[in-house]
């Protein structure tokens, strides 16, 4: 509406101003270069009042999206206790329930331990539940029925932030701000020297690319629309190489990155088990073989065991491994 309003005085006005000036022209009451002048000082006048209006709109815009930010951000403190927490050493997940709204349960009384120094591999086609499980565990989703519990205690009686300080993710969609290399990482360690943040990316495989393009203030588009997919997720796991946590969360981080960088990164990602505990989802067999314990997720249940222990069952993880193995066969001899 008050857009409207401002056009209406905005053309509205300039059209008064300039229809005067004409039926003074035409009465002989001004001159030709009079008349002219009063035509164009009317838009001159009244256009930068439609500017105004829209700045205001775009102001009164803004505003609102910033309340309901506000009343978002605020919704996780109010659902979730204020308890902080100190350290996560033990994550227990005891016969959890979840389904989305209005579509079929994800998990059925699902059951998984992770502890410090685990690698833990989720696995399973897309819509098993994977990733439900990070939402879960990093408390953007709620469970319906069962408990997530830390140290012993739930979920819940923990703050949402300090939570999420100890239990850090990355995906395979995460954001890249718009600014530097420099800038994006820093997000992780605001106080990180330009050592760390070379050391960050070259375990990521990701300081060749910095260094050929002017290092580390290589300029960004919004969303990193000016890097590759795969070179977006090196980026994205710099990041998360500079933060200090108990447990990291790969989630299917490693989707779009050749076999060469994959195997760099992973061999970093291993080492991590050593100060923390990782959980790992992926849809590839071949990168977890080495994991601690492996849950494939299928249709609400799942197996759970080593590689060996999981190929030995011969159900569907068997499979699972067997279709990617030819897959992978095929691929190498074409």
């Amino acid at each position: 509406n008050s857009i409207t309003v401002m056009d209406i005085i905005a053309y509205g006005g300039a059209a008064v101003a300039m229809i005067l000036g004409l039926l003074d022209f035409t009465a002989g009451n001004i001159t030709v270069y009079q008349m002219l002048f009063i035509v164009f000082l009317a838009a001159d006048f009244f256009l930068p009042l439609r500017a105004l209006g829209s700045a205001f709109h775009v102001a009164m815009n803004g505003i609102g999206a910033a309340k309901k930010i506000e009343s978002y951000l605020n919704s996780f403190s109010v659902e979730f206790g204020a308890e902080e927490l100190v350290a996560v050493n033990q994550v227990i997940f005891k016969d959890v329930s979840f389904n989305y709204e209005d579509e079929k349960e994800v998990l059925t009384e699902f059951n998984l331990t992770i502890n410090r120094g685990d690698f833990i591999a989720l696995v399973g086609d897309s819509g098993s539940g994977k990733s439900t499980v990070a939402l879960l565990l990093t408390g953007h989703e709620r469970v319906r029925s069962g408990q997530i519990l830390l140290a012993g205690k739930n979920i819940e009686n923990y703050n949402f932030f300090a939570l999420n300080e100890k239990i850090r993710s990355v995906s395979y969609d995460s954001r890249i701000f718009k600014g530097t290399i420099r800038s994006n990482l820093l997000l992780a360690k605001p106080l990180a020297s330009d050592k760390e943040l070379e050391e960050a990316l070259k375990r990521a495989d990701f300081l060749n690319f910095t260094q050929e393009n002017g290092g580390l203030d290589y300029p960004l588009e919004e969303g990193g629309n000016n890097l590759s997919g795969g070179e977006k997720q090196r980026l994205a796991l710099a990041r998360l190489f500079l933060t200090e946590a108990d447990i990291y969360i790969f989630d299917e981080a490693l989707s779009s990155i050749d076999g060469f960088s994959e195997t760099l990164i992973m061999a970093y990602i291993f080492e991590l088990k050593k100060k923390a505990a990782v959980l790992f989802i992926t849809h590839r067999l071949e990168v977890i073989k080495r994991a601690d314990q492996i849950y494939l997720l299928q249709n609400g249940s799942s197996e759970m065991g080593t590689h060996q222990e999981l190929l030995a069952l011969k159900k569907n993880y068997y499979k699972m491994y067997q279709t990617q193995s030819k897959t992978l066969e095929g691929g190498d001899k074409a």
